[in-house]
């Protein structure tokens, strides 16, 4: 991504005040049942909602985001909640993750199919991945 794709997200960050509900996605409390701790990573993490819930669960967690704003928010409220997180500000674009290194990896609405085959390979045999990205269903309820 751009200098102006960071600044653009960073200026969104700042200019919205609503970040109180760190609510996980669905996709992952639906699947409680299948995450049994160990590491984590969590792409595109925003202010960490996700992040926070796997850090709950007792994963370590290195979360990334383009946004230093949105990972400030993150900071402070995994701070807030006595979680320790590892927080990278990276640009996904350039982001290499390490060959089997997490069981778990979510992406939640940053879809970069070039990313994908790196997400697997990231993964320890065994480990899961929770990619979800807009479609006509999610876009409808957004528009609403």
């Amino acid at each position: 991504m751009s200098e102006a794709d960071r600044e653009r997200w960073n200026r969104r960050y700042e200019e919205r005040t609503d970040f109180s509900d760190f609510t996980p996605h669905a996709l992952l409390v639906d699947h409680l049942h299948l995450l049994t701790g160990g590491r984590a990573l969590d792409l595109a993490c925003g202010v960490g909602r996700d992040t926070l819930f796997l850090a709950a669960q007792g994963y370590r967690v290195d979360a990334v985001d383009l946004s230093r704003i949105a990972l400030k928010m993150a900071r402070a409220e995994a701070a807030r909640r006595n979680f320790s997180v590892h927080f990278v500000q990276a640009d996904l674009d350039t982001y290499s993750i390490l060959p089997e290194t997490y069981d778990v990896i979510v992406d939640f609405y940053f879809l970069d199919r070039r990313l994908v085959p790196q997400m697997r390979a990231g993964l320890k045999p065994g480990g899961l991945m929770f990619l979800e990205t807009y479609n006509i269903r999610r876009l409808a309820v957004d528009s609403e």
